[in-house]
């Protein structure tokens, strides 16, 4: 069984993405507005499911933007 090293590769961008990019988010809210929200696991969480909620809502969007 061979594995498809750009599969993979991509895999492991998307997982270190999730974990990262939310904290990066958090991070630049707070330099930038000075929040002092704190880097918890449940604020990370919100974060995440902003991100994922974004994602979905402008999916649906532009596809059915393409339909037409």
């Amino acid at each position: 069984m061979e594995l498809d090293t750009s599969k993979l590769t991509t895999f492991f961008l998307g997982i270190t993405g999730l974990i990262f990019l939310p904290l990066g988010l958090i991070w630049s809210f707070n330099t930038l507005l000075n929040l002092q929200i704190e880097y918890t696991f449940f604020n990370w969480l919100s974060i995440v499911f902003i991100q994922l909620y974004t994602q979905i809502v402008l999916k649906a969007v532009l596809l059915g933007s393409q339909k037409k």
